[in-house]
């Protein structure tokens, strides 16, 4: 068992830093470096063939704790800015986490949980007051988050096996959380603009969430309960909204929306449904699919449109709906199987 503190200061006038190194095993290693004021690092390790690495070379007040349990674990943490905060806590064997805060980072806190197998995790901050939370309780999962700008928070939850997430962050007061609950599912998240939300969870396997929010004030949600599903979400402009809840298996949504006031909701429980929507202005599309095999697209250009379709109880049913100029309405209702529905309007 190896304890070692030390206490540095570079110079009269500078504050302490302190470092406090526990092992317990065997061929484990820490290497901790601070430069600066009043940085504090702590690592607890018990178990063998364990790598660790912290790098404090920002000006004040950085604060790292690594807790280490299992074998062959590596974690490595670099605070090149001021006020910073990150903890890991490892548990189980052969885990990656990586936690970068860059020279111009301040009051970020970035936290890592691992407490599977073989699990990856890094979570890189330039920018002030950003979080990042990532937990990973299964085996083989994948997690990025990168942030920049300011006061931007992740959360990222993956309880099953071999799943990814990838968040990527800029702007201000943008929000994102992944729960991944199943096996082998995709979850990518971009905001790039102000106050834009995304919600990802995913309860079964093999499903994958694209979402892409540049603006202000947009908000996302996807919800997939079953296998193989897919969704796309693609929003440019303010205060839109999308709403996908996907259950069942192979069913596939894919919705755009440019301007501002869109509103988009996708409702498909069953297998192999399809759903488009296209938005350009600030129009609404409600879709409701209850069966298999319905396809469903929708395109609205201009404003202050409304369209509803519901397909229900039935298989391979089909409705398209293209409105054109303003404040155009369709409503389409279709129960049974492979009925047709095509609505076009403009004004």
């Amino acid at each position: 068992m190896f304890c070692a503190i030390a206490l540095s200061m570079g110079s009269i006038a500078m504050a302490q830093s302190t470092s406090e190194v526990t092992q317990d095993g065997d061929d484990n290693s820490t290497d901790v470096t601070q430069i600066g004021e009043n940085h504090t690092s702590t690592v607890n390790i018990e178990g063998d063939l364990n790598e660790v690495y912290v790098l404090q070379d920002g000006s004040y007040e950085n604060t790292s704790n690594v807790n280490v349990t299992g074998d062959e674990n590596y974690a490595n943490v670099e605070q090149s800015g001021s006020y910073d905060i990150v903890e890991i806590d490892q548990s189980g064997d052969r885990n990656t986490a990586n936690a970068l805060q860059g020279d111009s980072n301040e009051y970020g806190e970035i936290y890592i949980d691992q407490s599977g197998d073989e699990n990856e995790a890094t979570s890189s901050q330039n920018g002030y007051y950003n979080d990042s939370y990532i937990d990973q309780s299964g085996s083989y999962n994948y997690a990025n988050v990168d942030q920049g700008g300011e006061y931007n928070e992740s959360y990222v939850n993956q309880s099953g096996d071999e799943n990814s997430a990838e968040v990527y962050q800029i702007g201000e007061y943008n929000f994102s959380d992944i729960d991944q609950g199943g096996s082998y599912n995709t979850a990518n998240v971009i905001q790039e603009g102000g106050y834009a939300e995304s919600y990802i969870s995913q309860y079964g396997d093999y499903n994958t969430a694209d979402v892409y929010q540049a603006g202000e004030e947009v908000v996302s949600y996807v919800t997939q309960d079953g296998d193989y599903n897919e969704a796309v979400v693609y929003q440019d402009g303010y205060a839109s909204y999308s709403e996908i809840d996907q259950s069942g298996d192979y069913n596939t949504a894919d919705v755009r929306q440019e301007g501002d006031n869109g509103s988009s909701l996708i409702s498909q429980s069953g297998d192999y449904n399809s759903a488009t929507v296209y938005q350009d202005g600030s129009s609404t599309s409600n879709i409701y699919q209850y069966g298999d095999e319905g396809v469903v697209e929708v395109e609205q250009y201009g404003d202050d449109h409304l369209s509803n379709v519901t397909q229900t109880d039935g298989i391979g049913n089909i409705a398209t709906v293209s409105q054109t100029g303003y404040g155009l309405t369709s409503d389409i209702m279709q129960i049974g199987s492979n009925n047709v529905a095509n609505v076009t309007q403009s004004n």
